[in-house]
């Protein structure tokens, strides 16, 4: 209703305007009627566009206030008989003591990219804070009852003062991050939120922080095969803790069995060049690895989700899936779908219950290394030499092609991977993959050896 008014009373304006040019009220109600009905057509198709420019406006206008208790903090000094810290404006400068903080500003939705870091910093240390410029990321660390302050305006970040602290970490970056690495008395640190061989992964922007840790050589190597110029002292190799539920498995089945099958698709992203998605082939696929006796392991990114076009694209899979698993009691699912009761709800769980995987280039393909089973990767990229020398990660698996894909007499194609998927050659180059990629051997956990290391680099004590 609001939209139809607004919409009435820009179209009468103009109306009203060309009257007064003109002074002809027929070409006035023709103007009228024609932006009228261009706007309703426009606001068919981003209604939802136009009530978060209008509820963005509104709360520009409101003056948004900091929260500086700290919940459920061991941070030394600050925590009182009820579990919430002083406020942090009553404290002097550099009374609270950290072993390092987190900066986060991201759209809604985005807080994965933290919280999947999370639990293994706090193993590595109960000393630290989050600082968002997000109060809905604020709120939702709050209601897990981990520790977080909520800066909004860069004035506000001037309260990092009263924290001592050497490291912040960041685990994107937004475009807020510069507010913070303004502050050069502290060692910013980019973690990333994935390792991929998305351009994301070798933004020419990371030269601004002190110290990049990235999971293994093959993120360095990437960097300088992108000529993105940064000092070797720069890195420093972590691993991917992510990973340490990941059981590696060697192939171990005939060319004739039947397997599990885990596809995941990225998101089509915010630009062009960063669209690495397969969504409108995935239909395709899923099919016929069903038709061919394969149960089938789906997982889109969080963010399809909130695309119009890929959510109903999702929609088509969940009725291909279920109406298959009634109808020859197959048990594919979408993992994290609340229809299939989220079956499979963290990564890991994916990878450990699938033979093989078919992926879009994302971080997904780091994780299903540390498994050292066969994968396939969907270039959107139709040279293959191009391909192979951007994505580093994907020079140990079978490539299929996206224009393949969505073209009659794909079925050829993914069942020549199905066929290739059985050759346990194929094992030992994966692991020596497993070892570039992630930093670490066959034999070694990767949070383990992400804890050590980040004590040692951090300075912290057992």
């Amino acid at each position: 209703m609001i939209t139809i008014c607004l919409n009435f009373l820009i179209s009468s304006y103009i109306a009203l305007f060309v009257v007064a040019l003109t002074n002809n009220f027929i070409a006035s109600i023709i103007v009228f009627l024609c932006i009228f009905i261009l706007i309703t057509v426009f606001l068919k198709f981003n209604k939802n566009k136009l009530r978060n420019l209008i509820k963005d406006f509104i709360n520009f206008r409101k003056k948004p206030k900091a929260k500086l208790k700290i919940k459920n903090s061991t941070v030394n000094g600050l925590v009182n008989a009820k579990g919430v810290a002083d406020n942090l404006s009553n404290l002097p400068d550099g009374t609270v003591h950290l072993d390092f903080c987190f900066y986060f500003d991201a759209p809604k939705g985005s807080e994965y990219q933290l919280l999947m870091w999370l639990p293994y910093f706090s193993e590595v240390s109960d000393k630290y804070v989050v600082i968002t410029r997000s109060k809905d990321t604020y709120n939702i660390l709050w209601s897990k009852q981990l520790p977080v302050i909520y800066l909004p305006t860069i004035k506000d970040l001037g309260y990092i003062k009263k924290l001592d602290v050497q490291h912040i970490f960041y685990v994107n970056n937004g475009m807020k991050n510069t507010h913070m690495i303004r502050y050069k008395e502290y060692t910013h640190v980019q973690l990333l939120h994935g390792e991929s061989d998305k351009s994301s992964s070798f933004n020419p922007i990371s030269v601004m922080y002190d110290k990049l840790f990235v999971a293994g050589s093959i993120a360095i190597q990437r960097y300088k095969e992108n000529n993105v110029r940064i000092f070797d002292e720069a890195f420093c190799i972590v691993g991917r803790p992510q990973v340490d539920d990941v059981v590696i498995q060697e192939i171990d089945s005939t060319s004739n069995s039947k397997k599990t099958v885990f596809y995941a698709t990225t998101w089509s992203g915010f630009h062009a060049d960063s669209n690495y998605t397969s969504l409108d082939a995935a239909s395709n696929v899923i099919k016929f690895l069903i038709n061919t006796g394969h149960n089938v392991i789906f997982r889109a990114h969080p963010y399809s989700y909130s695309n119009k076009h890929d959510a109903a694209l999702i929609n088509d899979i969940y009725k291909i899936i279920e109406e298959s698993n009634k109808e020859f009691g197959m048990n594919s699912c979408i993992s994290n779908d609340p229809r299939f009761d989220f079956v499979h709800p963290e990564m890991s769980d994916c990878i450990n219950n699938s033979d093989i995987m078919i992926s879009d280039v994302s971080s997904v393909i780091a994780d299903w290394i540390a498994s050292a089973k066969p994968f396939s990767v969907i270039s959107q990229e139709s040279d293959l030499d191009v391909f192979y020398k951007e994505n580093l990660l994907a020079r140990q698996a079978f490539i299929l092609n996206f224009e393949d894909l969505i073209k009659d007499g794909f079925e050829v194609f993914v069942q020549e991977f199905l066929n290739k998927a059985d050759s346990k050659d194929l094992y030992h180059d994966m692991v020596e993959l497993r070892r570039k990629a992630l930093g670490v051997s066959i034999n070694e956990s990767p949070k383990k050896f992400f804890i050590e290391k980040l004590r040692s680099e951090l300075n912290i004590k057992n």
